[in-house]
């Protein structure tokens, strides 16, 4: 899943903030507390970030320098250093290339190098590394079935990779009972793929992609967004399967072209079971499971109210209920940010661990403003499945 964006910020005048879940130590500020309100993150060193990412239970921050910083949940390896012992603060990664971007699973981490070369590392159960192995990778390796390609985006779903080449091919392996990697084995929906397999989209350039739990989401170069794997909350833009009817759709196994929503897509990211794209001028659109407050608006009453399948989903995109415009987003398992063009920070969805940082454990049904952080204004925003992270400099 998409959990923040890149910046080329100076360091001297940073801090780095975090709140939410933190079971594993993923806030990377030395315990095991949840935060509901930003917290400053003391361990992390004086450098200048690019991106900040975050899985299931454990949180990656890539530098400007390449360098990798790594803290939290690290039963499979998913932090790279070499054990498998749950870190507290953050711990910097040995050995391995300069990085550019990461994106993080549930207990997997995939890589890209500054020469476009594809790493992972963190549990393999269901392949999701790439590797030809079963067992748990606990230190940075690289793919080597993609070691011929250069990798220009990645994303990680629940237990499946993403990756997509400069030449706007797809690939995609690890677990598929949902559909989610878009690729028919012999007629029928493989339970998983273990190395890298090319997703058939003939005369299709793709340009950015996304993972949900049980999904995955392409962006063309000309702004159409194809779909596939699980549906069952509507987030893929098709009415959601509805056992007593017989209505809808529960799984998409190969990519399928949804309406147009709008035009000119900048960005689009994925929770585990709902969806949003920003658009240039910085307007957000959502869809998909809505029960926690995720989608950012009051969904309409579904059309299948009655049924359990399409209860609490709205799988017809719409706007956001958001006055501002967004310059960036990213989106945690069941909550979003919003850092707007005028600098300020909204959160919304899923509050139970205080991910909306706001104080309380309510969930947040419309976009509601993170208090400022005095004397701090943020710059660059990230999450992980229940946690968040925001890039600060010195007002």
């Amino acid at each position: 899943m998409y959990t923040g964006i890149k910046s080329n910020m100076a360091a001297p005048s940073q801090g780095l903030f975090s709140w939410g879940a933190n079971s594993y130590g993923q806030l990377g500020i030395g315990n095991t507390t949840d935060k509901f309100i930003p917290q400053r993150v003391e361990s992390f060193p004086s450098e200048a970030i690019k991106c900040i990412k975050g899985g299931g239970g454990h949180s990656v921050v890539v530098a400007k320098s390449g360098n990798v910083y790594v803290c939290g949940w690290n039963s499979k390896g998913q932090l790279g250093l070499g054990h498998r012992d749950n870190q507290l603060t953050f711990q910097k990664i040995s050995g391995i290339p300069a990085i550019s971007d990461v994106s993080c699973g549930w207990e997997h981490t995939l890589a890209i190098t500054e020469n476009g070369k594809l790493y992972s590392w963190g549990g393999n159960n269901f392949r999701q590394l790439g590797h030809n192995q079963e067992n748990l990778v606990e230190t940075p390796k690289q793919v080597q079935a993609m070691a011929d390609y250069t990798i220009v985006d990645i994303a990680a779903g629940l237990r499946h990779s993403v990756a997509l080449t400069n030449t706007g091919k797809v690939w995609v392996w690890g677990a598929g009972s949902k559909g989610q990697l878009g690729i028919l084995i012999q007629g029928n929906i493989p339970s998983l793929i273990v190395a890298p397999q090319q997703v058939p989209l003939p005369n299709i350039t793709v340009k950015q992609v996304a993972c949900g739990s049980f999904h995955s989401i392409a962006v063309t170069d000309d702004d159409k967004l194809m779909v596939w794997g699980c549906n069952k909350r509507g987030q893929l833009g098709e009415l959601p399967y509805v056992p007593d009817t017989g209505e809808g759709t529960e799984n998409i196994s190969q990519p399928k072209q949804l309406p147009s929503i709008a035009k000119n897509i900048t960005r689009v990211i994925s929770g585990w079971n709902h969806c949003i794209i920003q658009t240039c001028d910085g307007s957000l659109f959502s869809w998909g499971r809505a029960d926690y407050g995720q989608l950012g608006r009051i969904p309409e009453v579904p059309m299948l109210a009655s049924q359990p399948y399409a209860e609490g989903c709205c799988y017809i995109p719409k706007p956001v209920e958001f006055e501002e415009k967004a310059s960036q987003i990213a989106c945690g398992s069941e909550h979003c940010l919003a850092l707007t063009v005028n600098i300020h920070l909204y959160a919304w969805g899923w509050n139970e661990h205080g991910t909306c940082g706001d104080g309380s454990t309510t969930n947040v049904y419309t976009p509601k403003l993170v208090p400022d952080i005095e004397g701090w204004r943020a710059v660059l925003i990230g999450a992980g499945y229940g946690h968040c992270f925001i890039m600060c400099e010195q007002k």
